[in-house]
């Protein structure tokens, strides 16, 4: 299994927990890449939203939504609200992580 696929935890069929590292305020909202930190893959994200009052992390859900054509309300912040590093979960029986484009 390559390094992008290993960010996604499974934790049943239908839901995926993964950590994130975001870059705010950024030039446009990107996936760029993975990171190893500390035993865990991060997928390395940049918005454009600055990190106030939540902005960044509902940019953070838009985006992924839009690039991965899941709904808005299948992805679900679990930790992270005011860090740049987060675990987000995506719960969604018809996504498949292991197709995604992390790219």
């Amino acid at each position: 299994m390559d390094k992008y696929k290993e960010i996604f935890l499974p934790l049943s069929n239908k839901s995926f927990n993964f950590y994130v590292k975001v870059k705010a305020s950024g030039k446009q909202d990107s996936i760029d890449g993975v990171i190893y930190i500390d035993g865990i893959w991060y997928l390395k994200l940049t918005v454009k939203e600055v990190p106030e009052n939540g902005k960044a992390n509902k940019a953070i859900i838009d985006f992924l939504s839009r690039k991965w054509s899941i709904p808005k309300k299948a992805i679900t912040l679990v930790k992270g609200i005011s860090s740049n590093y987060k675990i987000l979960n995506i719960k969604n029986e018809n996504w498949n992580p292991y197709n995604a484009d992390l790219i």
